[in-house]
């Protein structure tokens, strides 16, 4: 980065950036996509002059560099109490903010409890949640998801901020008096700082030791939309074809269960409930395969990182996986065993053959840091520009806005 692009950014006028994430700060950033996102952001939230407050969960206030966090519990239970304690706290005025300040809602629940007390907020959607949700919940807790919580995030943002054209035409879909000039696509990178020097550790080294197999990875939340068993049926496919290799899983969620029977029977099969984002990162550069076998993903910036760290992607077809797999990254294959084995079973037999073409310009696409600058943007333009929010179609006010039970 060129000095006079620094110091371009550190002479803008600070902006005050209120964050609400229900996790406890000392743990903060620690897995998953949205969590890859929030560290990249505070990192390097003061190179943009972002004076940041995260108001989340803990024992006790801190501040590290710009960020400050203000936990407004000790404990989260669930998310409900988190969004809960948080509109009550906003409405009666104990939570104390910074003013004036903008809110980036990084999720719709939170744009929603930030929503009718005069702070623009910016919507950062990293994916539909009631797409997600539709994989977990009944229709109709999706359905009242949309209609409780969702149309009054979209109404009472300023901006939205979605990571694919997909994501901004289900919004536009779904909302069509939103206007499409406050909807922005702003692509989640990777900050590139965080894939040098990579291995730095082995987290195989428990159960594989100095043995030099390939291993075919999986990394993820064990929920029904990450479809771990196509990534178990396929792996049982390459095994009865002979190929030789072990199978790592790592991630948690309410599919262990399956897993710790799927473990006891396949002794080339691994699991690791949790690892650090630094060690998830060395096992993605040890692997020979990254295996994404999702039903639905808007990024997923696990995709973006093993491909920075020149790690073969086989992946279903979903977020940027088309935009940033041409030939000789990886396959992008159906959602079938059958499918999915053959790409692996490519990639295996071709010992040497995998390339990377053009590195340069992928890392450049992959750049978080051309994602703060478009978001930065956004977010400046919010604290200046005070849109009101659009007319919902057809439909008073559905509930109160006075605080929470």
């Amino acid at each position: 980065m060129r000095l006079e692009q620094l110091n371009g950014r550190t002479s803008e006028a600070p902006l005050e950036i209120l964050l609400p994430v229900s996790h406890d700060w000392k743990t903060l950033a620690t897995g998953g996509g949205t969590g890859t996102f929030l560290r990249a952001f505070l990192q390097l939230a003061s190179e943009w002059n972002l004076p940041v407050t995260v108001l989340c969960a803990g024992d006790s206030e801190a501040r590290r560099g710009s960020v400050y966090y203000l936990p407004i519990m000790s404990h989260v239970s669930s998310e409900l109490a988190f969004v809960r304690r948080l509109r009550r706290g906003l409405v009666r005025g104990e939570i104390r903010l910074p003013k004036p300040a903008v809110v980036l809602a990084n999720t719709e629940h939170y744009a929603w409890a930030c929503r009718r007390l005069g702070i623009p907020i910016v919507l950062m959607s990293h994916g539909a949640i009631s797409e997600t949700l539709r994989m977990r919940r009944s229709k109709p807790f999706v359905d009242l998801y949309r209609y409780f919580i969702e149309r009054y995030a979209v109404a009472h943002a300023c901006s939205v901020v979605v990571v694919n054209a997909k994501l901004r035409d289900y919004y536009l879909g779904h909302y069509p008096k939103l206007r499409p000039s406050i909807v922005h696509i702003v692509p989640v990178g990777v900050d590139l700082r965080d894939l040098e020097e990579r291995p730095r550790s082995n987290p195989f080294a428990a159960f594989l030791g100095d043995a030099h197999t390939d291993v075919i990875l999986f990394v993820g939340r064990l929920y029904p939309e990450k479809n771990l068993p196509l990534f178990l049926n396929a792996c049982d496919n390459l095994r009865r074809r002979g190929d030789k290799f072990d199978a790592v899983v790592i991630g948690d969620g309410i599919e262990a269960g399956a897993l710790v029977d799927a473990v006891t029977s396949r002794p080339w099969l691994h699991w690791i409930p949790k690892l650090t984002h630094s060690e998830v990162l060395d096992a993605m550069a040890l692997a020979r395969i990254l295996a994404i076998c999702s039903r639905y993903e808007a990024g997923p910036l696990v995709l973006l990182e093993a491909l920075g760290l020149g790690t073969a992607v086989v992946t279903t077809n979903v977020g940027r996986a088309h935009e940033l797999l041409p030939e000789g990254l990886g396959q992008i294959v159906s959602s079938d065993p059958v499918s999915f084995s053959d790409a692996m079973h490519d990639i295996l037999s071709k010992r040497g053959a995998f390339r990377r073409h053009g590195e340069q310009q992928l890392r450049e696409r992959i750049d978080f840091r051309d994602t703060m600058d478009s978001l930065v943007g956004i977010l400046r333009t919010a604290g200046t520009v005070w849109a009101k929010p659009f007319k919902l179609p057809d439909r008073g006010e559905l509930v109160p806005d006075d605080p929470l039970p």
